[in-house]
């Protein structure tokens, strides 16, 4: 449950809750955006952003090339817009953490 803020919730409400007051979570994007676009993580989680979007292919089980991943991170919300920037970063995490090295 969120607090009664005097407006219906959205996505920059959350993401703003999340930066400034939340206790239990935080707000992480690869880079400051105006999409909302982005995840919700517990500040528990020790995790970077381009961690989180590896591990989410991974368990999304989609082939680990450009387009299928970009695509993926797309349609979920993980990323504001396809973009090539951090794709190979991300690959290159997911390939480890399938094989187990981390």
């Amino acid at each position: 449950m969120f607090p009664d803020c005097g407006y219906a919730w959205n996505l920059f409400l959350l993401e703003s809750y999340c930066r400034r007051f939340s206790k239990r979570f935080r707000f992480d994007v690869p880079a400051v955006n105006s999409r909302n676009a982005g995840a919700v993580i517990r500040r528990s989680c020790k995790m970077n952003y381009t961690q989180i979007m590896a591990d989410a292919a991974v368990n999304a089980a989609i082939p680990l090339n450009e387009a299928k991943v970009n695509d993926f991170l797309y349609e979920n919300g993980y990323i504001g817009k396809r973009a090539k920037s951090k794709i190979s970063e991300i690959i290159e995490e997911a390939r480890r953490l399938r094989e187990g090295r981390i």
